[in-house]
């Protein structure tokens, strides 16, 4: 047999299904690489829609419809109708075919002249655990499947070999049944040669029973933010120059749990040439989303040529980015845990949300990597890089004070510490500038809580930040401020590579210190999900022990780089008892 001249007859039991379901599985025959086909189409109903035949019609150039009854001899009355060398059969159901189902098989024919029939090898999918495979059936004919575990759709024979679907039908107690499996004990008894290919081409997804031993809790979060398409689409291009598969990706979702997932998308991204375009999204909130920033510029290295599209909620804070995507796409926060990327044309679709949260004790930009599967030569190349056009608000020189306020006891510092701070700093002549919502009377009100890009000029131009772990804060890094950080619930240095020119303040005594890098899924009400710490004793997390006095030595030392410089590799390792701890670059954590 000459591969190139064999036709394959396809037979698509579409039975009595409406447009959209008969539209997927035509949809996954077009994704077929072996073109020479011809298709017919069986339908119990004797007035399907036009519509769809005519879809049928330009998707496939020899196409035909049959109408049966569903009747015993159905599939034998179809096989009548096939002009083709080989006969494949495909079903509405739970089935798909790899891109390369009918090419396996036809090459398989047209090496080894005496095969009569074919299996497939099957790979079957639990459906309610979507990120990970059940099994992989690597049967061969010496040892052959269950003949329970046979599908009509991994079926395929020579057009003139004996074949009588009748013999698959069964009766027993439970009533009448369809066991495809049969029609092998007919080939077998008549001797016909059969063979299965090597590489896999057939999925199909199946019910497991869920286990009734899991907590709420871990179902929870082996849920949230689940991919809502887990299957690598081919796309058949044709050209000039010839045929070219383009493959497209189901999102990577930032949920460690789906981390078996993830890593099968991942390896197959790093295996696939020429990719086109890159979607990337991070909801919420404003700090998160900057630290996209690095993340963008490490995705543009892996994927030179790839278009990047970030969708956002804070799309306005992207325009400060160095290393900017091609588009920004605004969306609302409802999006948070949805696979939103789903429904867009990427490519590839990496899903920030939920990537820092899920991890327990991993930082934000450590997270995104390993979403992304990329990398970052060194430490440095990590920090957020923000640029700014605009010329400065302010001419003199003067700090930017940002006190937080929202509704974290533990990310709140005093308001009356603040006034403290800066009345020390106004009486030694310094002008102080509040930007945040959470501010005392002792600064110009035009400044409190003003536009989002006033306050990216007043924090780009300032000589010195203080706050807490907030957005303003990240803004400060990108723009490599010295600052100087109280740490309560959120650990800044957890939060943010920088670590350059920056003074870190908290009491680290307190057990319930940096709380929110271990916390992430709460279960109320049933269960649900928190960016919320929740603590047991000080809600606080040791911030509000913390008095201006710290803060203001913090200052000093500051700005009169008045402080040790004692190593330490691993920033927020044990740090009990030790009251300055400083790396290589001029970092100091002050222990309180």
């Amino acid at each position: 047999m000459n591969k190139k001249s064999l036709l394959a007859s396809v037979l698509v039991f579409v039975e009595d299904s409406d447009n959209d379901t008969i539209q997927k599985c035509l949809d996954n025959l077009k994704s077929q690489t072996y073109k020479n086909i011809e298709v017919i189409i069986s339908s119990f109903k004797n007035d399907n829609d036009e519509e769809i035949k005519l879809k049928a019609s330009k998707m496939f150039l020899n196409v035909r419809w049959i109408n049966q009854s569903p009747n015993i001899n159905f599939i034998n009355d179809a096989l009548k109708s096939v002009n083709g060398d080989i006969v494949f059969y495909k079903t509405i159901n739970n089935v798909l075919w790899y891109p390369r189902h009918i090419e396996a098989h036809i090459e398989d024919f047209s090496r080894e002249k005496s095969l009569k029939w074919s299996l497939s090898h099957i790979e079957n999918k639990d459906l309610s655990k979507h990120q990970s495979k059940f099994n992989t059936l690597s049967f061969r004919i010496s040892n052959p499947p269950k003949m329970e575990e046979i599908v009509i759709d991994e079926v395929c024979h020579i057009c003139n070999l004996k074949t009588d679907w009748t013999k698959c039908v069964i009766q027993d107690e439970t009533g009448t049944g369809f066991l495809a499996g049969n029609i092998l004990k007919q080939w077998i008894e008549g001797n016909a040669r059969g063979s299965i290919p090597s590489e896999i081409t057939v999925i199909q997804w199946v019910q497991r029973e869920e286990s009734k031993n899991n907590n709420n809790k871990e179902n929870y979060e082996s849920v949230v933010g689940a991919p809502s398409i887990t299957e690598i689409k081919e796309d058949i291009i044709e050209s000039e120059e010839g045929i070219e598969i383009k493959r497209i990706f189901p999102t990577v979702v930032g949920n460690i749990n789906f981390k078996d997932y993830n890593n099968n998308i991942l390896n197959n991204i790093q295996q696939t040439q020429e990719i086109q375009s890159v979607g990337i999204k991070r909801t919420m909130g404003m700090g998160d989303v900057l630290l996209v920033e690095p993340i963008i510029k490490s995705v543009r290295n892996k994927f030179p040529n790839a278009e990047i599209n970030f969708y956002t909620k804070y799309d306005d804070a992207v325009e400060y980015f160095k290393n900017k995507p091609d588009n920004v796409i605004n969306i609302t926060d409802q999006e948070l845990l949805k696979d939103y990327l789903s429904e867009t044309n990427n490519q590839i679709k990496f899903d920030l949300d939920l990537s820092y949260e899920s991890r327990v004790g991993s930082n934000f930009i450590d997270a995104y990597i390993e979403s992304t599967n990329t990398f970052f030569e060194n430490d440095i190349d990590k920090n957020i890089q923000l640029e700014i056009k605009e010329e400065r608000i302010i001419k003199e020189n003067y700090i930017v004070v940002c006190g937080d306020h929202s509704g974290w006891a533990g990310k709140t510092w005093p308001l009356s510490y603040y006034e403290e701070v800066i009345n020390h700093l106004q009486n030694k002549g310094y002008i102080v500038i509040e930007t945040g919502s959470h501010h005392t009377d002792l600064t110009p009100t035009e400044y409190h809580n003003c536009e989002f890009n006033i306050m990216m000029n007043l924090i780009a131009y300032c000589d010195m930040f203080i706050g807490t772990d907030n957005g303003p804060m990240h803004i400060s890094r990108g723009f490599n401020k010295p600052a100087v950080l109280v740490n309560g619930a959120a650990l800044s240095y957890k939060a943010n590579p920088n670590r350059d020119n920056v003074l870190y303040i908290q009491n680290s005594l307190n057990k319930n210190c940096g709380i929110k890098h271990k916390f992430f899924f709460n279960l109320k009400n049933n269960g649900g999900l928190t960016f919320m710490p929740v603590t047991n004793g000080d809600d606080d997390c040791g911030l509000h022990s913390i008095s201006s006095s710290y803060v203001i030595e913090g200052i000093e030392k500051l700005l009169n780089k008045d402080y040790s410089f004692e190593k330490f590799n691993n920033v927020g390792d044990d740090i009990e008892n030790m009251k300055v701890l400083t790396n290589g670059s001029g970092i100091s954590l002050i222990n309180v």
